[in-house]
């Protein structure tokens, strides 16, 4: 009898882990979705990733990035189920596995830093798939320097006015919800960089995509005066760096587990 070497052994998952609640939500479940969420590809990525991100929702893929008081699989993310959803995602279809990693990259800062009211408006809609997440914070003259954003966020009243560019980002094309980075102080001071919640319809807004190979949905970010108010402010005012790197750090270690997939 042959065993197709793309299909790890149960033995083998279960010696990696030793934890079968893990290896049933984040391999045996996705595995059921893939050949679904491969047939929604079609030569217009963008409707595809959007139908692909609502079907992750409706078959519960999607509640391994949330914890479980935001409707999510486990009590406390569990990141080797999120390694195994990536890998079994990843083999079946890159598309459909950045479906799945970026509502997770895209909300993670919101469930971990936001509160009780920015939860509830943004969660439950990532969840169900209605809503696609992006991650805002590469720029054309920052990424892993987050002390060097240019993008800035003034304060005017009750709101902030955000200016400056992202570039490069997952979802800009269609994204409904980003979590964006901008700084709040001049450069040099210590706590510069705040995180926000944009909505991708927010007035001001431009968004454009960036030709890529394998139809990545990726493009720019313009903010021209954008008003978030300060309620849609994760964290307090210099948390920027503390939230990013909280996402970030989380989320690198599953980077591998997708390529595994590919």
């Amino acid at each position: 009898m042959t065993r197709d070497l793309a299909e790890p052994s149960d033995a083998l998952l279960e010696r990696a882990f030793l934890d079968e609640a893990v290896i049933e939500a984040g391999w045996r479940a996705p595995g059921a979705v893939a050949a679904d969420g491969v047939a929604l590809e079609a030569d217009d990525t963008h409707a595809s990733l959007r139908a692909m991100v609502r079907l992750l929702g409706e078959r519960g893929v999607l509640a391994l990035v949330l914890n479980a008081a935001d409707g999510g699989r486990f009590d406390a993310v569990q990141w080797r189920a999120v390694c195994l959803a990536r890998e079994r995602l990843g083999h079946a279809s890159p598309l459909l596995e950045l479906a799945f990693a970026m509502q997770g990259l895209g909300s993670y800062a919101i469930s971990q830093f936001g509160d009780a009211d920015q939860r509830a408006r943004w969660l439950p809609r990532v969840l169900s798939g209605e809503a696609v997440a992006g991650f805002a914070l590469t720029e054309p003259g920052a990424g892993s320097d987050l002390a060097g954003l240019a993008t800035t966020a003034e304060r005017d009243g009750d709101d902030y006015v955000l200016r400056g560019r992202k570039v490069l980002i997952s979802n800009a094309p269609i994204g409904d919800v980003f979590t964006l980075f901008a700084a709040t102080a001049p450069a040099g001071e210590r706590r510069r960089v705040s995180a926000f919640v944009v909505p991708g319809d927010a007035a001001g807004l431009e968004r454009t995509s960036t030709p890529v190979l394998g139809g990545h949905p990726i493009g720019e970010l313009r903010l021209d005066g954008v008003r978030v108010p300060a309620t849609d402010r994760l964290g307090e005012e210099g948390d920027g760096m503390r939230v990013a790197l909280g996402t970030l750090h989380r989320f690198r270690p599953t980077v591998g587990a997708a390529a595994l997939g590919f």
